[in-house]
């Protein structure tokens, strides 16, 4: 049976500070890598196989404690960028008057999109809701709603795509080699 390899203890500290935020070019600075070429060393950390297994092992701790999985973030996010302000309101009938609902009459769940809730100076109830552009845009990045509507608008982009990968990695070469 093979052994499993383990990390170099630069590797270990850079896992460990890497969990704090998930920003490689800062994990390999307090994680003690004193080159200049800090985001490139950052980025290949992140490409080594080991390191890659642990933060996914860590990553994968945390979510089973802390029970958060993809479709309560998801489901999150798009109670957010669903929300109804009628939700939380309601108008006196016949009036231009509304009066929020108390926090016993919002549904659980609804009640989660609220950001903020304080009094103004004249004594009435101001609440803020947490932001639907950021949830919506959050919802179409993780649905590829932006990599579509960036592939129908730019050809060179559908034309990577639909590259073979070894050519794709030839044409990145060259690139780099003519740069060079």
């Amino acid at each position: 049976m093979k052994k499993k390899a383990k990390l170099t203890p630069m590797q270990s500290r850079f896992v460990s500070e890497f969990m704090k935020d998930s920003v490689a070019t800062d994990a390999i600075i307090r994680a003690g890598y004193k080159g200049k070429n800090a985001a490139q060393r950052g980025s290949q950390m992140l490409e080594l196989t080991r390191v890659k297994a642990e933060i996914q092992r860590r990553q994968n701790l945390i979510a089973d404690r802390t029970n958060v999985t993809a479709e309560k973030v998801i489901t999150e996010y798009a109670l957010i960028a669903f929300s109804d302000i009628t939700e939380f309101l309601e108008q006196n009938k016949g009036k231009r008057v509304f009066h929020v609902k108390s926090l016993d009459e919002i549904p659980k769940t609804i009640r989660r999109c609220i950001s903020e809730i304080s009094y103004t100076k004249d004594g009435g109830i101001k609440f803020k809701l947490h932001s639907k552009t950021q949830a919506l845009e959050a919802l179409s990045r993780h649905l590829g709603l932006f990599e579509k509507d960036n592939e129908q608008k730019d050809p060179f982009l559908r034309f990577l795509r639909n590259l073979p990968k070894g050519e794709l990695h030839m044409l990145a070469a060259k690139i780099i080699k003519d740069e060079g």
